[in-house]
């Protein structure tokens, strides 16, 4: 019987304890942007990179401890162009993590590009696509970005004229890696058509 009623006791707290909404996010702070203010850098940190070093972002960013910043303002407008500019990042975002009296501490949240964790050919011969890998010098591990992509075109395309196939087309299909996060799979096809 009182076993009974300690577990009809235990089942009531633990109800009441589901309906209690959980803080474990912290306070979030509100920042009224329609005032400018001047704040002192108190500290930058960095969140989302894997393969870079964070002393060299924070370097590039701009944002120095003890540097005084007005908010808003152009810091860091200035910052985000920095790192943007540096080709590495596919996104990048600068918060306030927190504020303290007239100190302010920042958190750069960047997402690299992806890279390339294997390269496939389709519509060529394995000899051709080793002369290829050689030849485009692209290795696995390296970020995949564009001018990357077009680099890697033109050459293919250029190895193909050389050998007399005027109209050859080739393209990329980025598939994600299952086994590596922020890590793909790169498919060139190409196809080199008739030869002239």
């Amino acid at each position: 019987m009182i076993f009974r009623e300690l577990n009809c006791i235990l089942l009531v707290l633990f109800m009441a304890m589901c309906n209690i909404p959980a803080y474990a996010q912290g306070k979030q702070q509100i920042y009224d942007y329609s005032r400018e203010d001047d704040y002192i850098i108190g500290g930058v940190s960095v969140s989302g990179v894997r393969y870079l070093d964070v002393n060299a972002i924070v370097n590039i960013s701009g944002l120095k401890m003890n540097q005084r910043v007005t908010l808003p303002g152009d810091a860091i407008k200035t910052a985000v162009q920095k790192l943007w500019s540096q080709g590495l990042f596919s996104d990048v975002r600068i918060t306030i993590e927190s504020m303290r009296a007239d100190t302010v501490f920042f958190d750069i949240l960047l997402q690299e590009r992806p890279r390339i964790s294997s390269i496939k050919f389709n519509g060529i011969r394995q000899s051709e696509s080793q002369d290829i890998t050689k030849k485009i010098n692209l290795p696995v591990g390296s970020q995949i970005t564009s001018y990357i992509l077009d680099n890697t075109r033109k050459i293919i395309r250029e190895h193909f004229i050389e050998k007399g196939f005027f109209n050859t087309s080739v393209d990329f299909v980025r598939k994600d890696d299952p086994d590596q996060p922020n890590n793909i799979i790169l498919s060139v096809n190409v196809d080199k058509k008739s030869k002239v």
